[in-house]
């Protein structure tokens, strides 16, 4: 069994390594710079990415949620749900 003189060490020390990571972990993120967000595909581009229709993918994104089905040959379809 610990002492209990033991037992408030190794807790304090527990604390001491957490709150370190801790602070080192808060400082990376705070000095890591943000990076730019990419420019966004246009339709033909990200349609050809995922083998679809340009204008599909556009009525695809006026969806508020969709049902993406894979076909053979990874051909991709979306229908709204209970279609």
């Amino acid at each position: 069994m610990i002492r209990a003189d033991a037992r408030r060490h190794l807790i304090g020390v527990l604390l001491l390594w957490l709150l370190g990571w801790g602070a080192v972990w808060v400082l990376s993120r705070w000095l890591t710079p943000l990076r730019p967000m990419p420019p966004p595909l246009d339709p033909a581009t990200e349609a050809a990415r995922h083998s679809a229709d340009p204008a599909a993918l556009l009525a695809w994104r006026d969806l508020p949620i969709a049902i993406v089905h894979v076909e053979e040959r990874g051909r991709m379809r979306a229908v709204p749900p209970g279609a």
